[in-house]
């Protein structure tokens, strides 16, 4: 069996007007498994999840990824990540995920995430790689979040 790392990117997007990324537009994020050997953390990976926080020259956020060694085959890794329906079953502060389009490799779904006072909610686009990789940014600019990226990718270990 082999192991997989999975990667999740999670962008933050300054909230200025001039570099702010409204919901239906794509954010683009960096893949770390193409700026770090994956293989020199496996020590680290082996005791829990780890966290890289990149900023931009301005000192101001620009990604935030969390690397996590998965013991699954690949299949099973992409099978739960595409299992929308049941994201609330696995993923702490998910309440719900319902899908409500499919267009080709692109699945929209709503979420609603509990978060203390009252909970969020919001429209994301996902657009599959079969196996290695789902880009997710905001459907549009309805929910309670107004911008970001994210990006679940999986790699073979």
């Amino acid at each position: 069996m082999k192991k997989v790392l999975c990667e999740i990117c999670l962008v933050v997007v300054c909230m200025l007007p001039a570099e702010r990324s409204p919901g239906g537009q794509k954010v683009e994020l960096e893949s770390v498994s193409n700026r770090i050997d994956l293989a020199e953390l496996a020590p680290f990976l082996a005791r829990g999840e780890l966290s890289f926080v990149e900023s931009k020259k301005n000192g101001k956020l620009k990604q935030v990824t969390v690397i996590g060694l998965i013991n699954a085959e690949p299949h099973r890794v992409w099978s739960a990540l595409t299992d929308y329906d049941h994201y609330a079953e696995f993923i702490p502060s998910v309440v719900e995920a319902t899908v409500i389009k499919r267009e080709g490799a692109d699945v929209v779904v709503e979420y609603e995430i509990e978060v203390p006072g009252s909970n969020v909610e919001y429209t994301r686009r996902h657009r599959h790689f079969p196996k290695k990789r789902i880009e997710i940014w905001l459907e549009d600019e309805e929910g309670d979040i107004q911008t970001g990226g994210w990006r679940w990718e999986i790699i073979s270990h």
